[in-house]
């Protein structure tokens, strides 16, 4: 699509959006979509990135340095224009930074930058830097979105688990680094933690 960050590598191929530096698609050589497709009769994001906040804020303000500022759910980030600041067949880096407008909401001096790698797998590395002299609280996460491919079957049949410390380690890591492919494609049967399947993936719950 017109606009769109295209990459591929023998086993996978995507798009990005610069609008948030979001997912577009993913899927493998066999033409399979596995992102959810962006319904907005049920949910319009597909894998929003969500910084410089995690959530919502109490009545939609903080309060910094004796100031208050309001920031919307989730954060600004989704809704931003990212500079794609490197780019080859299979890779891509893209950037968001400060400007006058985030100052407005978000007074620090950050630098948010996402790269995109396929091989294998998609794995996705997210750097925020401080350029500022303060320090700066943030929070930050993905939020990617799978489709529900299972020929009608009754979603209550099926559990996605994993044992504690896989749990652990993916939880930790999620901030640096995700592989989608791996959410989507590895079986995991260690029945100690897992995630129900529901209508559509966005709506998975822990049980």
């Amino acid at each position: 699509d017109e606009g769109l960050v295209a990459l591929s590598s023998a086993a996978l191929r995507c798009t990005i959006d610069p609008l948030g530096a979001e997912l577009a698609s993913l899927g493998g050589a066999d033409g399979r979509e596995w992102l959810w497709n962006g319904d907005a009769r049920w949910w319009g994001g597909r894998a929003p990135v969500l910084f410089p906040i995690v959530g919502m804020l109490a009545g939609g303000k903080y309060r910094w340095q004796g100031r208050s500022y309001a920031l919307d759910k989730h954060g600004f980030a989704r809704r931003r224009r990212f500079e794609v600041v490197a780019q080859d067949n299979a890779s891509a880096t893209l950037r968001l930074g400060a400007d006058a407008a985030t100052r407005k909401i978000y007074p620090f001096e950050f630098a948010l930058e996402l790269r995109f790698a396929l091989g294998d797998a998609l794995v996705i590395a997210a750097l925020v830097r401080n350029a500022g002299e303060g320090p700066m609280p943030f929070s930050f996460g993905f939020h990617p979105a799978l489709r529900w491919e299972r020929g009608g079957a009754a979603t209550a049949a099926w559990l996605t688990s994993m044992s504690a410390p896989s749990l652990s380690s993916c939880l930790t890591a999620a901030v640096v680094v995700a592989s989608l492919v791996a959410i989507a494609a590895v079986p995991m049967s260690t029945p100690s933690t897992g995630m129900a399947a529901s209508p559509y993936a966005s709506a998975q719950r822990p049980v």
